[in-house]
């Protein structure tokens, strides 16, 4: 402990005799790439969002869509198609724009190949490619209701369990992701406090919850930094291996952040409030996993001068970005009943989730 403190002690004396220097970028400037970000689903339609990179000292703000790309989808090494660049609408718009996706026809299904081959001006070609992964059947699932009782009224910390069958002929990679939907009944109050109940429930979308997996083994994949002085990283996209269960049946536990809005959520007896909660556990490709591995290391040691940089993984041959696949299982859980014929159900476009 005191050679620890010693050496905490002379870190900080190095800071203090240190003096600033200020050094003039004078290095070539690099060419921007193309950006490919793609994600094949199983089951789901195939598409991709194309982008060029920028440079540290460009404006942030600065347009980097690609809309005159060309991309040729291959299925199995057979050529199947090319994808058409499609419109979405944007906050402050009022029609659909270019915003660099691109959409096929053709679904995603586990076991195929999926390769991408494009064509963009000002860019060199580039090619990628990945093979969805089988899904994974969940075995079994249970959970438990945690109610903590605050100033502000009650917060849960829903905690969970699954269990599936891991396959032992080659390594799996995988990920949990919940998303939710949320209703909360629209009230009023009388001058002595007394609740005025009514028939208009507001639903929120809530798209991603945040989820810590509870089985340390699980989280040795971002164990990677000197917990005294940095910490150890959180693994905020609930990714996990088999390295330590391969071939095995895994149970694992797993807690959910709680992130109503509403106040006094927890209780649904006198009122129309509910929660619908999908969880959803995705068998990943090998890049795809190692991708947001790296990114979130990338995130957590960025800036830290007691860490080695992290370069984010990229399977782009020509170009950078991710193009992976995913398959998946998943099961609902849901607090509250849900629809009722004597209410007016309507959806809260602006996401602010206040029910009064």
């Amino acid at each position: 402990m005191k050679n620890i403190i010693q050496a905490l002690l002379s870190i900080v004396f190095l800071f203090l005799i240190s003096c600033e220097k200020e050094i003039v970028f004078k290095g070539d400037e690099i060419e921007p790439m193309l950006v490919v970000n793609g994600l094949v689903v199983s089951g789901d339609t195939v598409t991709v969002k194309l982008s060029k990179s920028r440079s540290k000292l460009q404006d942030r703000y600065a347009s980097s869509v690609i809309t005159n790309a060309k991309v040729d989808l291959y299925v199995d090494d057979v050529f199947a198609e090319t994808l058409t660049p499609v419109k979405e609408m944007v906050y402050g718009s009022d029609v659909p724009l270019a915003l660099g996706k691109y959409q096929a026809t053709v679904l995603g299904e586990a076991g195929k190949s999926y390769r991408l081959e494009i064509l963009a001006d000002g860019f060199s070609p580039v090619r990628c490619e990945t093979t969805v992964p089988d899904p994974i059947e969940i075995l079994d699932w249970d959970t438990t209701n945690v109610i903590n009782t605050g100033s502000y009224g009650y917060s849960g910390r829903p905690e969970f369990s699954l269990e599936f069958d891991d396959n032992g002929q080659h390594h799996s990679y995988y990920q949990l992701q919940s998303k939710s939907i949320e209703g909360q009944e629209m009230v009023g109050y009388m001058p002595d406090g007394t609740i005025i109940h009514s028939d208009t429930i507001i639903i929120r979308a809530q798209q991603y919850e945040r989820i810590k997996i509870l089985n340390a083994q699980l989280n040795d994949a971002v164990n990677e930094a000197d917990e005294l002085i940095t910490g150890t990283p959180d693994n905020r996209f609930a990714i996990f291996n088999d390295d330590s269960f391969n071939g095995e049946k895994m149970k694992m536990r797993f807690e959910l952040g709680y992130s109503s809005y509403a106040y006094g959520y927890s209780s649904y007896d006198n009122s129309a409030n509910f929660r619908i909660r999908d969880i959803y556990l995705y068998s990943l490709s090998e890049e795809y996993y190692e991708y947001l591995n790296t990114a979130n290391l990338h995130f957590w040691f960025d800036e830290d001068f007691f860490s080695e940089p992290v370069q984010v993984y990229s399977n782009i041959s020509g170009g950078i970005g991710i193009w992976g696949s995913a398959s998946y299982a998943s099961f609902s859980v849901q607090e509250g009943d849900y629809p009722l014929d004597d209410k007016v159900y309507i959806e809260d476009d602006y996401g602010y989730g206040y029910g009064y």
